[in-house]
C-alpha cells in the first residue's frame, strides 16, 4: 500500500529554478501467514520524503530520504538516500515522449535491503524511461506510459557476483477525473501492469530466507503485478 502527497510549487518570477516539487508518502507490507521471522501481519512500514526542481532547461534534478522499517525487528532499520536526473524530451518529439532518467540509491545503513547484501555505505543504480503518449489530441483522455528499467551496481550490492539487479517493463493509462473542481486538486485514476524479471541469483536466494518461495528454485524469477489507483496533485 503506497500513500503519497505532491506539491508542485510554480516558478517565483525572475528565478531560474522551476517546477519545484516537494514529495512524501508511506508504504505498508501486510502479509500473514510467512515464515521465520515474519510472525506478524505487518511486516514492514517504510516513509520517505524528497525535492526535486528544474535545474538547466528540461533537466530535473531530485533528492529522497527513505527510510525501511520493520515493526516486527525482521530487520534493522535501513536508511538510504536516493539521487535523481531526469531528462524532459516532450516538447522535443510531440506527441512521443521517452523521458530518460537516471537514479542513484545509496543504501547508507542498516540491513541490506536486498537481505543479502553488504549492509549499509554500498549503493545501486536504476537506469530508465518513461516512454508517453497523450491520446488527448486523438479523443481519448487518456495518457499511456511504458515505465521500464534495469537496476546495476557492484556485486556486493546484492551480495553475490553479478552487477545486475533486475529489468522491467509495463504499461500504464492514466485517465484525469475532470469531474472534481480543479480547486480540490488534479485528480487522476490509473492502472496498469508492470512486468519484472530477476537477473541476479541472489535475489532468487532472498525470497527464500523471506518465505515466498521454496529453496532451490526459481520461482519468481519472472512475474508481473497489477495496480489500479486514485492520485491528486495539487
Amino acid at each position: 500500500m503506497l500513500d503519497g502527497l505532491v506539491l508542485d510549487l510554480p516558478q517565483p518570477s525572475g528565478s531560474t529554478i522551476g517546477d519545484l516539487s516537494f514529495v512524501a508518502g508511506t508504504w505498508s507490507d501486510y502479509n500473514p501467514g510467512y515464515s521465520s521471522g515474519n510472525h506478524d501481519v505487518v511486516n514492514e512500514f517504510d516513509w520517505f520524503f524528497g525535492i526535486s526542481m528544474l535545474v538547466v532547461k528540461d533537466f530535473k534534478a531530485g533528492v529522497q530520504y527513505v527510510e525501511f522499517d520493520s515493526p516486527q525487528r525482521a530487520f534493522h532499520p535501513e536508511r538510504n538516500v536516493e539521487f535523481s536526473l531526469a531528462f524532459d524530451d516532450s516538447q522535443y518529439i510531440k506527441p512521443l515522449s521517452i523521458q530518460p532518467y537516471v537514479k542513484f540509491f545509496l543504501a547508507a545503513e542498516g540491513s541490506s535491503t536486498v537481505v543479502t547484501g553488504a549492509k549499509g555505505s554500498t549503493f545501486d543504480v536504476e537506469i530508465g524511461a518513461v516512454p508517453k503518449i497523450d491520446l488527448h489530441p486523438y479523443g481519448a483522455p487518456v495518457i499511456l506510459t511504458v515505465p521500464s528499467w534495469v537496476t546495476v551496481g557492484p556485486a556486493a550490492y546484492w551480495g553475490g557476483t553479478s552487477n545486475f539487479g533486475v529489468v522491467s517493463t509495463g504499461l500504464k493509462a492514466t485517465y484525469p477525473l475532470t469531474f472534481i473542481p480543479a480547486g480540490f486538486g488534479g485528480w487522476y485514476a490509473d492502472a496498469g501492469i508492470q512486468y519484472y524479471h530477476v537477473l541476479n541469483s541472489q535475489l532468487l536466494l532472498a525470497q527464500t530466507f523471506v518465505g515466498t518461495a521454496q529453496p532451490g528454485t526459481n520461482e519468481h524469477r519472472n512475474f508481473g503485478i497489477w495496480s489500479l489507483g486514485f492520485g491528486m496533485s495539487f
